[in-house]
């Protein structure tokens, strides 16, 4: 059974390693708020273009956990298109990418993406040949209100359009000082139903929350172009999602990065077992979990 996972950043900023707890509480897959240092930490790695590459011990989880390719993105924090492409361009049997704006703010008031943001999106297509875009969130567009928010995203969806690539959007709860609002999944509605031919990757399906994991199943059973994403989730989600939209729109994914990954591993968590064991013990049949665990997102990405 082949296990391709759709999301995993292997590139963060410089130094944000500590503006975590050393000590998390581990719950349900999730770690604590960063420090109010992690802002500055950021921009002035960004500034002055320092960033970690992670890949090897990204590599190392995903040869123990039997993961055959991965898809690497950028995620809370901002990362160059070019270093994933060099990071595909090493490895082209384990790693495909998503594109982003490289490290390119909005722009303008109300934000809007600026002309370079877009121009790095495309060259993420039509140059490193990346399959998909993402991952986002609505709060990049920040001052807009939650349910305004999405209209910062049109000039991207319209590129995914041309080039019929996938879009990845982070919603549910997590640790960071953003509004909940801007992570609930119901806010990406006028995106999916304006862009019907655009695959709009929900992650998470509501992490653990089952207020935000109704919104997610609302949005995929109104929009057939949404498909949600396993990432931190509970199996019983998972099997509700199977029932009632069908394993063939659930992705797997385990979001391993530096603060799940890495400062997990040091404290005994191992968010690859934790992700893979919920497609697994799940209470649906095998053909589906094949479905979710890699199928679906080599149909999708033609990997």
């Amino acid at each position: 059974m082949r296990i391709l996972d759709s999301e995993a950043h292997a590139i963060n900023p410089t130094g944000i390693e500590g503006c975590y707890p050393t000590k998390p509480q581990w719950r349900y897959p999730y770690i604590p708020g960063p420090s109010p240092s992690l802002r500055g930490v950021v921009a002035d790695s960004v500034a002055k273009g320092r960033f970690d590459d992670l890949t090897d011990q990204l590599l190392a989880r995903m040869d123990l956990h039997g993961v055959e390719k991965t898809v690497i993105m950028r995620g809370a924090f901002p990362a160059r298109n070019a270093d994933m492409a060099g990071i595909v361009k090493k490895h082209p049997d384990r790693f495909v990418a998503f594109s982003g704006w490289d490290l390119e703010s909005p722009i303008g008031n109300p934000p809007r993406e600026g002309p370079k943001g877009l121009e790095a999106l495309e060259r993420g297509f039509t140059e490193h040949g990346f399959l998909g875009a993402g991952e986002f969130d609505l709060a990049r567009f920040m001052p807009l209100p939650p349910e305004q928010a999405w209209q910062g995203y049109v000039p991207s969806m319209e590129l995914c359009r041309k080039h019929k690539k996938p879009i990845m959007f982070h919603t549910s709860y997590d640790g960071g000082k953003v509004p909940m609002a801007y992570k609930n999944p119901i806010m990406l509605e006028p995106l999916a139903f304006e862009f019907p031919d655009v695959p709009v990757l929900v992650c998470h399906m509501g992490k653990y929350d089952v207020t935000f994991f109704e919104y997610a199943m609302m949005l995929a059973r109104k929009n057939s172009n949404v498909y949600l994403t396993t990432s931190n989730t509970r199996q019983d989600f998972i099997e509700r999602a199977v029932a009632e939209i069908g394993a063939e729109r659930i992705l797997f994914g385990s979001d391993w990065s530096m603060q799940h990954g890495i400062l997990g591993e040091r404290q005994g968590f191992d968010i690859y077992g934790k992700n893979l064991d919920a497609v697994r013990n799940a209470r649906i049949d095998e053909a589906e979990k094949a479905l979710i665990l890699g199928e679906n997102l080599a149909a999708l990405l033609g990997i």
